[in-house]
């Protein structure tokens, strides 16, 4: 069983299109499993999926979209290093208009042995 999944892209329409052209990854759907959780999983594989993005595509933002009115979920993202870029006007109903960046020079590496790509 696995014990965390994330998805990544390289474009993210809820982000300003301004901004698109700026290199970076977005993640989303990043799920932990309940017996995992608070062992710091969540916040590794965010960090494993920005090395690999800063150093095989040169990116410099990891990017999230959270929902607006989870505010434990905003919380959890700042204290990761990322900062609260503001609210999406792209999509005005969708519900995962809060939006927060970190620099991929703010990650450490160290997580290359935890995780795999799915193929």
């Amino acid at each position: 069983m696995p014990a965390a999944t994330i998805t990544t892209a390289r474009r993210n329409s809820i982000w300003p299109s301004e901004m698109q052209h700026e290199r970076a990854v977005y993640a989303s759907r990043l799920v932990v499993a309940r017996a995992y959780g608070g062992c710091g999983i969540g916040a590794a594989l965010l960090d494993w999926i920005g090395t690999r993005a800063r150093e095989g595509h040169r990116t410099h933002w990891l990017r999230v979209d959270v929902w607006t009115t989870n505010h434990a979920l905003h919380a959890y993202y700042l204290a990761q290093g990322f900062e609260r870029w503001g609210l999406s006007e792209q999509a005005p109903r969708y519900p995962a208009a809060a939006l927060f960046q970190k620099h991929t020079d703010h990650i450490k590496p160290g997580s290359d042995g935890l995780f795999r790509l799915a193929r």
